[in-house]
Formats: structure tokens, C-alpha cells, sequence
């Protein structure tokens, strides 16, 4: 159903019945260009003798009348109380297609109706002519659409964007969802899908979204994630583009002010680094458990031997935790495998005790940023890690 919103204002005041009607001439115009299954008009209580010439116009050119309403409001100049009167006008027709005419009213009704048909996406438009004493000639009138959306459209990007470079990825993509006239709103969809999802830690999905777009400002990043997404097997190259991704988005979270999820981020960053250290030795932990195999062959004390088939137990496999790495490291050769354990022990015993750990003590901002700042400064004497690190941070985009 088609439904045209009609400002009236407040009459033509002191004047001739002729002035009358031709200001109503020019509204019976709209209805006739616009041919609307209802019309709702606001205006005040002096706006009744403009609605009887509108409706005589009508009926003058065999026009039937729709269904009508008036709606009055007192308040002429309260600019509130019309925005919201329409607004509310708006929900109640929110399934139609609603056309707002502002040709005639008061400056109030007509900035109302037209900061409504801004926001909520709706047609405006107006009849204009030769005008005289401010009024348009009958005759002369040409009834026209005023399509103020994309003003609103270019807003809604621009708000979309202020999402993305606060890292709320979801915000940025519905908000960018309401827009109609966007030119590069697929391209958009795309850097704001594939951000979300590596915020994730889903690098294919990440990768499948932005390597459709060219963009200069990304470009480090896809190469990152082709590097990544492209090594098939095991090797120490994609523990550490993994760890530098991890830990950009520990620095995400400190940002956004979640210090218990940047924390929880940071245990499995230390325990990151102890993988890569024990591939280096030859052992793969990712899968979480080492098979004694892998170790037989590389520590030459029985004693210390005999000790860890015995932790492998019947099924062969070392299921074992942090501390237990460090040491197996140790007997490994790895002098200092301590390392990550020691430097790290009072922010791992405040992880421990978080709420998303075993305790139920938040974890405070002063925490997260010193634990962040201590394992990138060990991540950093790791070999690639400082370019990647680089190479795997967010891109802030231009409005």
C-alpha cells in the first residue's frame, strides 16, 4: 500500500479565498502525480480549511479522494513533538511504501518531515512552479521526488567504518547492511567479513574473503594469510605466523578493554612458544600429545629415558602440560626451556585463577598489559616472528 505524508502548516493566515486555493491546488497536485492508497496530513488546528480545498481539487478533476487523515498537533514550533509524530507515523506504516511531502508547513514541520525521511530511508517530495507571494501558481505546478538517503547512506558507511577500526567487525557489517547506494558496499562486505572472521582465528575464512578485493591498504595482509593458509604441513614458519596473528589479537582485546579473553590468549601464546621450541627439536605437541617415539632417539640418558616412557604409559603418548614441556625441553638440550615458564610464572598463576580458568577473579587491565608485553618481547627473539608480526597487524581505513 502506498501511503503519502503531507505537512499542511497552518493555512495562508490573513489573505483571499484565492490564495487559499491555490496553495491547496498545488498539494492536490502531489496526490494526483503520487496517486497514494492513503494520506495522512499533519498539521494544526488551523490546517482544516486546506485539507476542504485539497479535497475540492480533487473532486474538481474527478479525482477519487483516498482515505485520509489529519493529524494535529498545537505545537507548532515544537520540533520534538513533530519528529516524533511522524516517526511514530513511520512504525505504524513500516510495511508500506510511505512518500513524505514537505512542499507546504511551517519551517518545524518541514525540517521534521524531512530529517525523517532521512532516516528512515523514505522518498520526499514536493511540488515547486513559478511562485508568487511565495506560494506556487496554479497551473505551474511540477510535482518531483527529493531523494535524500544517500546523504544518509554516505553517514551509515562512514559510522561503518568508525566500527571497523575499533575492531567491533560485527557493528561494522550491519551497520553497512542498512546502506542502499553504497558504490563499493560488496567490496566493503568483503574487508569487514574477512576481518571478522580472522578476529576469529579463521585464517581460510579470512583469506577466502579478502583475497577478492584489490586494496592497497590490506595488501601485507594477504600476503600473510596466503603464506599461512598455503603451508599444508607441520614446520616452525606456521607456528610463528600463528603465534603473531594470536598476539595481535591479544593486543585487540587489551584494546577493547577484555583483559580475561587477552589473557587466556596469552597462556595459549606461551604455550605456543613452547611448541615451537620443542619442534625445533624435532617434537610436534600441536595435536596436545607427544609420542615417546619421537623422543627416544634424542635423549641419551636411560635414567631420564626410562622416566619418560613411563609418562607415556600403555598407549605411547606423553599427555602432559606446560610445566612438564619446559621440562622435556630441558632434557632435550634446550638449556634454557625454563624460559617462558619462570618469565611468565605470576601473570600464569593470575591466569589461573581468572574467571575463564579455574577461578573467579577478573583479570585487571595493568595485568593483561604487562603479561602482553613480556611474551611479545620473548616472541621477538624468535626467528620471522617480528615481520610477521607487522605483516599480520589490522589496517586502519580512511573515511
Amino acid at each position: 500500500m502506498k501511503i503519502l505524508f503531507m505537512t499542511v502548516g497552518t493555512g495562508i493566515g490573513e489573505g483571499s479565498d484565492e490564495r487559499a486555493k491555490n496553495l491547496a491546488h498545488g498539494l492536490a497536485c502531489s496526490i494526483k502525480e503520487h496517486i497514494p492508497d492513503k494520506v495522512i496530513f499533519f498539521g494544526s488546528g488551523e490546517s482544516e480549511l486546506t485539507v476542504i480545498y485539497i479535497k475540492f481539487w480533487l473532486r474538481d478533476w474527478n479525482i477519487s479522494e483516498p482515505e485520509n487523515e489529519l493529524i494535529i498537533n498545537h505545537n507548532i514550533d515544537d520540533f520534538s513533538e513533530y519528529f516524533n509524530l511522524i516517526s511514530r507515523y513511520i512504525a505504524i506504516f513500516s510495511k508500506d511504501t510511505v512518500l513524505i511531502d514537505y512542499t507546504s508547513g511551517t519551517k518545524t514541520m518541514t525540517m521534521a518531515a524531512a530529517i525523517v525521511s532521512f532516516l528512515y530511508h523514505r522518498e520526499l517530495v514536493f511540488v515547486h512552479g513559478e511562485r508568487s507571494g511565495g506560494i506556487v501558481k496554479k497551473g505551474t505546478e511540477i510535482a518531483e521526488i527529493q531523494v535524500l538517503y544517500p546523504a544518509y547512506d554516505r553517514y551509515l558507511f562512514e559510522r561503518s567504518i568508525q566500527y571497523f577500526n575499533r575492531d567491533q567487525f560485527r557493528y561494522a557489517l550491519d551497520t553497512l547492511d542498512e546502506t542502499i547506494s553504497i558504490p563499493d558496499k560488496e567490496d566493503y562486505s568483503y574487508i569487514y567479513k574477512g576481518y571478522e572472521a580472522w578476529d576469529r582465528l579463521d585464517h581460510k575464512g579470512a583469506y577466502f574473503y579478502l583475497s577478492k578485493i584489490s586494496y592497497e591498504k590490506i595488501k601485507d595482509n594477504q600476503v600473510f594469510l596466503h603464506r599461512l593458509v598455503g603451508i599444508k604441513s607441520v614446520s616452525e614458519e606456521k607456528y610463528i605466523l600463528v603465534l603473531s596473528s594470536l598476539l595481535n589479537n591479544v593486543e585487540r582485546r587489551i584494546k577493547g578493554g577484555l583483559f580475561d579473553e587477552a589473557v587466556a590468549r596469552l597462556y595459549r601464546s606461551v604455550e605456543l612458544i613452547v611448541q615451537i621450541l620443542l619442534l625445533r627439536n624435532g617434537v610436534d605437541d600441536i595435536s596436545q600429545t607427544i609420542n615417546f617415539d619421537m623422543i627416544k632417539s634424542k635423549i641419551f640418558d636411560r635414567e631420564t629415558l626410562a622416566k619418560w616412557h613411563y609418562e607415556a604409559g600403555l598407549d605411547n603418548k606423553l599427555k602432559i602440560g606446560l610445566y612438564k614441556k619446559c621440562r622435556l625441553l630441558q632434557d632435550l638440550g634446550e638449556r634454557e626451556a625454563f624460559i617462558p615458564i619462570n618469565r611468565f610464572k605470576n601473570f600464569i598463576e593470575k591466569r589461573h585463577s581468572s574467571i575463564l580458568a579455574h577461578g573467579l577473579e577478573p583479570v585487571e587491565g595493568e595485568t593483561a598489559i604487562k603479561f602482553f608485553q613480556n611474551v611479545k618481547d620473548y616472541a621477538l627473539s624468535l626467528d620471522g616472528f617480528a615481520d610477521s608480526y607487522m605483516m599480520s597487524k589490522f589496517p586502519e581505513l580512511e573515511i
